[in-house]
Parts: structure tokens; sequence; C-alpha cells
């Protein structure tokens, strides 16, 4: 069509998702950036690599009201058989291109990627202590890349995590007696190869301050908050990360859904997977909320698949590759997200209540792993074993349904106090840019940082607020003081 000269512009309209399944992205997302680069597997074969062509016609995708009142325009003109007077589009909107990034970006013409990466501990970090490390993504993407929803891509994922996080530090332990310790990971950027967690290695490995501040940062080059230095890759015990995870296989109606333990071919991570299934056997996971299980099932050897699926945990691996590491998700081989990367990966049909017994799990997975046989010492009256921690599934869903619905719900409004948000939530990265002196993060993880943020807070100060732009670059407003915490943004 495009070769006739008779198309100047698309407007895509929203409808219902193709039954057949659609992924702009590649068959092998990110395949040249990670492990199995030679691997010939499809891990999304309904990729078609649509967002990697050029098109020498401006495309505008619509959404809600717009896409509703375009529609009406063309039925109009379609029922007087395209005759004038008619209704038309005016397609002015200006951007800037070159042959490919790199020419684009010397010309002055293109933005790098942004976005910022979000990393939490529980209790202080000690560089002497063994670290579990827990991880998601915290980006998607999307040909329309306001339309990234990424709902089983990576926010059921995100939301998981945080849950997670929520449960374990409202038990109020002492972190710092666990003979291992937890630090959670969330990388931006990760849909354009592995952006935030390459960076993020990079740092812990090879971060290099020439000037120190005052206050304990960096000055040259510019980093806030040094406490980063204190993770050692080769002090890293062990990786999760819970990559898709919205939507667990159902093999049988007698059987719970199931999510998959995936690992590389070496076996080194072996026991690692034992540990889990021992412990996902051993404590169920219905909760308080929901009756609801998840099966934790590990992926066969002889699977066709060349190890892990594409993931953050690929860029640790690939700098230090005897890290036992299983990455969990909801397919067994090929992705069971028919929309992966697109428009129509909304997350509708992500089970609220598999979601939340899979957080619960994994909270009791991390702990478990954290004090590795030591005792759990309880604190509270109503957590007198191990099967009564879980997460608050009515937070999860109010999580959940704010960073894929409406971004603009009551628990954004009260952690982004004094920021304008819109209602539709996107997981695109953004571009690095400035706005009046300060670097643009992307809405979700400004989000998803100032929640941990007051999850983790450590104190107040004597400093006074209205929103956090009043406040330092290492501490947020809560409740009218700026506030220290153990959450972070890495250098990225």
């Amino acid at each position: 069509m495009l070769k006739t000269k008779k198309v100047s512009g698309i407007l895509v309209l929203d409808g219902l998702p193709p039954l057949s399944g659609f992924s702009p992205d590649s068959s092998f997302p990110n395949k040249q950036w990670g492990l199995h680069s030679d691997s010939s597997f499809q891990w999304n074969p309904i990729g078609d690599s649509m967002a990697f062509q050029n098109y020498p016609i401006p495309m505008f995708g619509l959404y809600g009201a717009s896409s509703v009142s375009a529609r009406e325009r063309a039925t109009h003109n379609k029922a007087i058989n395209h005759k004038y007077p008619r209704w038309g589009a005016q397609l002015d909107t200006f951007m800037f291109s070159a042959h490919n990034s790199e020419v684009c970006m010397r010309r002055g013409q293109c933005l790098p990627i942004g976005g910022r990466s979000v990393w939490s501990s529980l209790g202080n970090t000690d560089a002497s202590k063994p670290a579990i490390f827990a991880m998601a993504q915290l980006d998607s993407n999307a040909f329309f890349h306001d339309l990234a929803f990424g709902g089983d891509a990576n926010m059921a994922g995100v939301v998981a995590l945080m849950a997670s996080m929520v449960a374990i530090a409202e038990l109020q332990l002492n972190y710092t007696a666990f003979p291992n310790q937890l630090i959670f990971g969330f990388w931006g950027s990760e849909s354009f190869g592995y952006s935030g967690s390459r960076r993020f290695v990079k740092d812990i490995i090879n971060f290099d301050c020439q000037s120190y501040s005052s206050s304990g940062g960096c000055e040259n080059p510019y980093e806030p908050n040094l406490d980063f230095n204190k993770i050692k890759l080769n002090n890293i015990k062990s990786i999760i990360e819970v990559n898709q995870i919205g939507y667990p296989q159902v093999t049988s109606i007698l059987e719970p859904p199931s999510l998959f333990l995936h690992q590389e071919k070496d076996g080194i991570s072996q026991n690692l997977v034992n540990s889990i299934l021992n412990i996902s056997n051993t404590y169920p996971t219905n909760t308080p909320w929901t009756n609801s299980t998840v099966k934790l099932s590990p992926v066969p050897s002889n699977s066709p698949t060349p190890g892990i699926p594409p993931s953050s945990s690929m860029t640790f691996l690939m700098a230090n590759s005897s890290i036992p590491t299983v990455v969990i998700t909801d397919h067994i081989a090929e992705y069971n997200n028919n929309y992966y990367h697109s428009r129509f990966d909304t997350g509708y049909n992500v089970s609220i209540n598999s979601l939340c017994a899979t957080a619960s799990l994994l909270t009791r997975t991390f702990l478990l792993l954290a004090l590795e046989g030591t005792p759990l010492p309880f604190l509270t009256p109503n957590t007198t074993n191990i099967e009564n921690i879980g997460v608050d599934c009515p937070l999860l869903q109010t999580l959940f349904d704010c960073v894929t619905y409406d971004f603009s719900c009551p628990l954004v409004e009260e952690i982004l106090a004094g920021i304008d948000v819109s209602s539709l939530p996107t997981q695109y990265t953004g571009v690095y840019a400035y706005s009046d002196g300060t670097l643009i993060i992307p809405p979700t993880t400004k989000f998803v940082h100032d929640f941990l943020f007051f999850v983790t807070a450590t104190g107040k100060t004597s400093k006074t607020c209205s929103t956090s732009n009043d406040c330092d670059s290492n501490t947020v407003c809560a409740k009218g003081y700026c506030t220290t915490s153990i959450t972070n943004f890495p250098n990225h």
C-alpha cells in the first residue's frame, strides 16, 4: 500500500485485540544485547519486528475519545461516498529522523533513551554480606509509546515485588541480623538493550568518583548517593527475577495454574531452583483475602529453550556467569502473552487472585532464602508461623489498577502530591532530557520510587515541605517533612 504513494498518513484507532495476537517486537527480544545471541529459538513467535522498520509517512495512535471522534468522522465520510464536503485530518506534528540513532544523535536531531531504575533494601546495605537479589523490569514498550501499558510484560512482576516489599517491611524485623541481605531492583530502560541493568552492573564494578561532596555523594561524576558501592557483584548470592507472571498456565482443572522456573543449562542454579520448589511445596500459597493458589514448576532440562528468557538477569550473568539465577515466568517456552510490547498488553485478563497468591509465595521465598535456616524472629502475635505471612491483596489490586488502568488514582495522587500526571498510564521509558533544570523521570518510575521510599523510610529531617521539589536530592516529602530512606535512584 505504501508503494502506491496514495497513502500520506495513517490514524490507528482503538479496537479489539486481534485474536491471532500482535507483537511489533522481534521474535527474540533484545537478542543482540543478552545471552544466546546465536540461538534460533523464538520466545515471541508472534513478534514481526514491525517496530524496527522504517516508515516514510506519519502515523498517529489514537486512544479513547479521540479515537471515537475519528471513527465517527470516517463513518460519515463513508456514508457520503467520500464526496465533498468531507472530514479530513491534518498530521502536522514534525519529528526529525536520520539513517540510524548514531547519526541522528550526532546531528543533534535525536535524544538518547532516558528513564531511571530504582533499587532498595530492607535494612542498610552491607558490603560484607551476601545478597539475595529480587528484581523486575520497570519499563515496557509499544509501537505507539504512549500506549505502552505493559500489563503482563512487566507491571504484574513490578507490582508483585512492591507488595512483597511492603509485607516484609511491615514485619519490622531486625534485617541486619539476617545472614543474607535482601535487595530489590526495578530496572528501567530494559526494553532498549537492558540499558538500566547494564548501567547498574557497570557502576557496581567500575564506578570511580573523582570528587566527593560534603554530603557523602559524588560531585564528579554526579551521584548524590553512593550506597550502590556497597553492592559487590561477587557478593550476589542469588538472583530471582520476576518476569511475565500475569497469565499462569492452566494445564488441568484439577491443578492450580503454573508458573515456571527458568535457569541456565549449566546447572549452576539447580540448588536455588530446589530451594524455591521446597519452599513453595512446604508452605501453601493461599492468603487471608483469597484461596487462589499457584504452582511453581521447573522448566525441564530437555526444553528447547536456550536457557533463561530475555531478562535483566542476563546483564548480571554476562558479568558473572557463576551467580545462581532463576527467572520466574508464566510461560514454559514461548510467551503466553500474545500481545507482548503492544498496546493490547493492558493486563485486562490478569487474575489479581493468582497474582496475589504469587506475591505471597514470593514474600515467603525471599524471607526464607535471606534467613537461610535462621529462626524467623516474629514481632507480632498474628504472625506465629510462615503460612500467615502474605501480601495485602487489596493493596496489590490498587497498585495494579493504578499503573495499568488509571494513573490518576487516589494512591498515585497521594504519593506524587503536587505533580501533574496523566490518567493514561504508560511504561515507555522516555528520553534523557531536562525540564527546568530537573531530569525528567517517567511517571511510573517516580511513583514506584516514592512509594517504596515511604515503605523503607529511615527518618525525617527538620526541613518542612509541601512537595518533594522542596527537598534535597536524597530526600522525599512525606507528611510535611523531607524524609530519608534506603530506596534510591541509581545513576543512569
